[in-house]
């Protein structure tokens, strides 16, 4: 039978605990990583906000304003908050402007407008140039995922699928494990530098 909800009687989806659960654990990786600073409150925030984005876009293909907005003014208010507003700007400015450019060439037809929204707010919390390598990994990390779905043909190649949960993976590894995302471009400039 599964839970039911208490008021309504109808059937709680698996979904609910499991965004429940994700949350959880990204406040707990936050409190370990970053202890009780503004840099914890800020990856809860966007912990949170990522995750929501995720489900919604993964079952809607959409990413809505009122998510990424009212991350975009928290994601501002911390930065004020921890003197680094400029970064915050550069950062929203970089993801932003990839992910429009995008949007704008391929007429909204490889890219929606919600995910430029969306990768411009990561950027405030991020900064440049982690906006810059968590735009860059969006990418591989959905060429990753979508092989093996394309592989098995349960989508085809001209089927819909949202862009927004490659981002939120993106943005979960530059906030807490940016040297993965920074490995690359290390490696590259060490080649070219050695």
């Amino acid at each position: 039978m599964g839970a039911r909800c208490r008021y309504c009687g109808r059937q709680i989806s698996a979904r609910y605990p499991l965004v429940e659960a994700l949350t959880a654990a990204v406040f707990v990786v936050a409190a370990a990583e970053f202890n009780w600073t503004f840099a914890f409150a800020a990856a809860c925030i966007l912990g949170m906000v990522l995750v929501t984005i995720a489900f919604i876009d993964l079952e809607h293909l959409l990413v809505l304003d009122v998510t990424t907005i009212t991350g975009a003014v928290l994601g501002v208010a911390l930065a004020l908050a921890m003197h680094r507003i400029v970064d915050a700007l550069e950062g929203a400015a970089c993801a932003g402007a990839i992910l429009g450019a995008i949007y704008l060439l391929t007429r909204g037809a490889g890219m929606g407008l919600g995910d430029v929204k969306l990768a411009a707010m990561i950027g405030l919390f991020i900064g440049y140039p982690l906006a810059l390598w968590t735009t860059a990994a969006s990418f591989i990390i959905g060429a990753l995922l979508i092989v093996p779905v394309l592989a098995t043909r349960s989508r085809g190649r001209r089927d819909a699928l949202p862009f927004g949960p490659f981002l939120v993976i993106a943005a979960l590894l530059a906030t807490f494990a940016p040297l993965v995302l920074a490995a690359p471009y290390d490696a590259y400039r060490a080649l070219f530098n050695g």
